[in-house]
């Protein structure tokens, strides 16, 4: 017995298991294998077979030999064409040699094979078993694209992916990743041809070493999703909305024969040859550089469109391009939703046969609870009906044979093809560039089970629940969703489960129209008759005929193959970045991988530079974290450290009473905006330090007392409670006690040059702050002396819980019978000084600063200093003394 199986499949990125595939069919010697899959016979003789084996979108070919202990054959496989200078392969197994590697790997998307029995002992053909690794939906590397149009070219990728348009301006290639769309149009050239039907050499066919999705648009904004050659079909049923639609047909390689077939028109027709007369047409030359239009001003719904070879078809309206879907992608269940922003009380709904003897059943929801219900039967293939319904019922579309909805206003301005729920996907891409028109609304409708909405991610967080409305429909177990999407961004859809699928619509709102665009789905060929398959995880085909695609999740790391039962979700997804976007603060964040950061400078009115974090969520996605302003500083601050140098170079003419003056309305104006960061606090710190400089600079001049109020008044912000996350924020980032330090110190440096040409004493309270500058001579000096304080200061005299003393005795003995003091009380401090070792400062805190040679001496007696414990349950109380000259 000579038996020889080979199996043929494409290359995938990551390793996959090939499943065998149980549909057959009788394959004739030179016949174009295109299916995605399948099991083919070749006939029992030893003429030599060659068939030609091309799947449009490009993926590289790889035959194995499964059972190559048979003899005798050849095989041979040529790039495209057969002549000794194309051949890629020459393998042959006979009795006494084996040439016949396992595996065969070509560089090619397409290859001529011949094969050759040299043997042949018995009736049964040879099995060739073959798959496609290419899922049927909008996510493809092979695309056609009509001319006069705008392509917008995106990608699911984070690393660049190169396109090139073999037909236009771009065939040199341009790159394209997730946060990088490109935008460009594809010219008109020559007509060839000026009749009802031409063939024009123009358009684009591009070409991708990875996946990429298309929209297209004609003449207006209104994008249309471009599906890619490897989900193109060989029949098609033309809709129009009007008699003023044209139609394009596009294909790829050469010579292909196209053929339109109009409904009977039955009687005395008085319709024109245009729409009565058949036509076949032969597309030669480079295909994927020319298309055909066809025109009639005649509503051709329900013609037929076949071809030899699988074909693109656009219907072209006034507004708008929609790519018709192959008849075999038709579906039986379909939700068709409310639209926002309406003007009209009503919609059309148009619809097609596929079959003869077609049941339609349309219950359609009002929001009162009231029911709409149409019954539609169709005795012939072909058939179309165009019923008017409420644009504000979301209605549930059952048939029983595959049929074609589409979606216009009454107006016929626009209009979209609804796509079957058999068919909706996993996972959408939205780019920033679609309908971001300036007078465009742009919001999404989503169509999910009910019991699944909680699942959607939009950009891997839950869809907020201040942006969109749930609305669900009747008893059919889908809920509608609407969000508006503000300001034009690149925006992901998913499920936080693999196996759960849901519909995306891009809503383009203008004053009087909504704009639809289905934003992709599969393509798989549901209405053909279903034969169970087994399951490669992620295949995007029914293989269990349960009218569902890849619902299951299955154990990968099993060794057995899969069974027919079962229809695999693919496990393995690829983790999303977090996505490039501008903040309110006019940042561009770029796209960037979990756990990474990206730094940019502050947004505006701000300098300095910020962060954000890209964090994992879910395993699954990178969500930002949000953007770390905490060190952002306000032009206005950044203004004033400007001006304070200029004043210690002496090359402005302001005074340092007003530059502290402008400090302290600034900072009162980013606290009351909740805009006062560590960035703000520290600046303003460091300007106080600064101011001081310039005192000091000035040497015998001393301080007036504009400049004293001011100073005092602006530390007394800086320590306002309100600041506390401020402070937390700048402790932490420095991780020293730095900045408290540097306050005190900046006030004691003041508090002497206070003393300097000054014969009063100074008192200064505030809030949250209590400001001492005194000579005491032979007397006790108490601080702070609460009895002191006005009555407007109630809040402060409550509170005081620590207090230095002085005595007479000391100031007498050692200081020769007086002293220059400053003493500061800090009512706040304890709040903002950070903890160390499990320590917090269980007190206020109380300065007191005496001259250099003062505090050189054994002071006695000592100071006296008394305090209480802010926290009454705290244990283990400890006293310190800080010297914060120190830090």
């Amino acid at each position: 017995m000579i038996f020889l199986k080979i199996l043929f499949f494409w290359i995938l990125m990551n390793s996959m298991k090939v499943e065998m595939v149980t549909l057959r069919e009788t394959v004739p010697c030179g016949k174009n294998i295109t299916n995605a899959g399948g099991e083919l016979i070749f006939p029992n003789s030893f003429d030599p077979c060659t068939w030609r084996y091309i799947r449009p979108n490009g993926e590289k070919i790889v035959l194995s030999v499964v059972n190559d202990y048979f003899c005798c054959y050849n095989i041979v496989v040529y790039n495209d064409k057969i002549d000794t200078k194309s051949i890629i392969f020459n393998g042959s197994m006979t009795a006494v040699h084996n040439s016949m590697p396992s595996i065969i790997q070509t560089n090619v998307s397409k290859a001529i094979i011949t094969f050759r029995h040299y043997l042949l002992r018995e009736r049964r053909g040879l099995v060739l078993r073959y798959y496609s690794t290419a899922t049927p939906d909008n996510k493809g590397n092979r695309f056609v694209i009509p001319l006069e149009s705008t392509v917008f070219v995106s990608t699911y990728k984070s690393q660049n992916v190169t396109v090139r348009d073999y037909c236009g301006t771009y065939s040199s290639g341009f790159n394209v990743s997730i946060d990088n769309t490109v935008v460009y149009t594809v010219q008109d050239r020559v007509a060839t041809r000026k009749r009802s039907l031409r063939q024009r050499y123009g358009g684009g066919s591009l070409q991708a070493d990875k996946d990429i999705v298309v929209y297209s648009t004609n003449q207006s904004f209104i994008p249309t999703v471009v599906m890619p050659l490897d989900v193109l079909g060989t029949q098609y049923v033309i809709v129009f909305a009007n008699t003023s639609d044209q139609i394009t047909i596009m294909g790829i390689g050469e010579d292909i024969t196209v053929n339109l077939k109009f409904p009977e028109c039955p009687g005395n027709c008085s319709l024109p040859d245009c729409a009565t007369k058949d036509v076949s047409y032969q597309m030669r030359g480079i295909v994927e550089c020319n298309h055909l239009t066809y025109s009639c001003h005649v509503d051709l719904t329900g013609s037929m469109i076949t071809s030899d070879f699988p074909v693109s078809v656009m219907v072209h309206t006034a507004n708008q391009t929609l790519q018709l879907p192959p008849i075999n992608t038709w579906g039986r269940k379909f939700i068709v939703a409310s639209l926002p922003y309406t003007l009209f009380r009503n919609f059309s709904l148009k619809m097609v046969s596929k079959e003869a003897n077609t049941n339609i059943t349309i219950q359609c929801y009002r929001e009162n609870g009231t029911i709409d219900t149409f019954d539609i039967y169709f005795n012939e293939s072909g058939e179309h009906v165009v019923k008017s319904i409420s644009t504000a019922s979301n209605c549930l579309m059952q048939s029983n044979k595959p049929v074609l909805p589409v979606h216009m206003t009454e107006s016929e301005e626009a209009m979209f093809i609804i796509p079957p729920v058999e068919q909706y996907s996993s996972d959408y891409l939205l780019p920033a560039e679609l309908c971001r028109e300036d007078s465009i609304n742009r919001s999404l409708i989503i169509i999910s089970t009910t019991n699944h909405t909680n699942g959607l991610r939009m950009d891997g967080l839950p869809i907020a629940d201040n942006i969109f409305q749930r609305q669900k429909i009747g008893q059919t177990g889908y809920t509608r969703l609407f969000v508006n999407l503000g300001a034009p961004k690149l925006h992901l859809l998913d499920h936080t489960a693999p196996n759960i699928v849901f519909g995306v619509f891009l809503v383009c709102s203008t004053q009087t129209t909504n704009y639809v665009i289905p934003l992709g789905m599969r393509m798989a060929p549901i209405a053909e008759k279903c034969k169970s398959t087994s399951s490669i995880p992620g295949d995007g085909l029914d293989n269990d005929c349960d009218d569902l695609i890849d619902e299951d999740i299955c154990d990968n790391s099993s060794t057995d193959d899969f069974h027919n039962e079962t229809d695999c979700a693919t496990t393995s997804r690829e983790i999303l970045p977090c996505l490039k976007y501008t903040d309110t603060n006019e940042v561009e964040w770029k796209t960037t991988l979990p756990n990474d950061y990206d730094y940019q400078t502050c947004g505006k009115r701000m300098t300095g530079n910020t962060s954000n974090l890209c964090e994992l969520k879910e395993r699954l996605y990178g969500v930002w974290r949000g953007p770390d302003n905490s060190f952002c500083v306000s032009e206005s601050l950044s203004v004033i450290a400007a001006k304070l140098h200029l004043t210690l170079n002496g090359t402005i003419n302001v005074t340092l009473a007003d530059i502290l003056n402008e400090t302290l309305s600034i900072t009162n104006k980013l606290i009351s905006k909740d805009n006062f960061n560590a960035g703000n606090l520290k600046s303003v710190i460091e300007s106080l330090d600064l101011a001081v400089t310039i005192i000091e600079e000035r040497s015998t001049l001393g301080t007036t007392k504009r400049e004293r109020e001011n100073f005092i008044s602006v530390l007394d912000r800086l320590l306002s409670s309100v600041n506390v996350e401020s402070w937390r924020m700048l402790n932490q980032k420095i991780k020293t006690t730095k900045y408290v330090s540097t306050i005190m110190s900046i006030v004691s440096r003041f508090g002497f040059q206070v003393h300097v040409n000054q014969l009063e004493d100074v008192i200064i309270v505030r809030e949250n702050i209590v400001f001492e500058s005194k000579k005491g001579f032979i007397d006790d000096v108490i601080f702070p002396n609460v009895s002191m304080l006005s009555s407007s200061y109630q809040q402060m005299r409550d509170s005081v819980n620590a207090m230095i003393f002085f005595s007479k005795g000391t100031i007498k003995n050692n200081l020769n019978g007086s002293i220059d003091y400053t003493a500061v009380y800090y009512r706040t401090l304890t709040k903002l000084l950070p903890s160390a070792y499990g320590f917090d400062i269980g007190s206020d805190v109380v300065s007191f600063s005496l001259p250099t040679f003062a505090a050189a001496n054994n002071l006695f007696p000592p100071i006296q200093i008394e305090y209480e414990h802010v926290y009454s349950n705290k244990t283990n109380s400890t006293c310190v003394f800080w010297d914060f000259d120190k830090g």
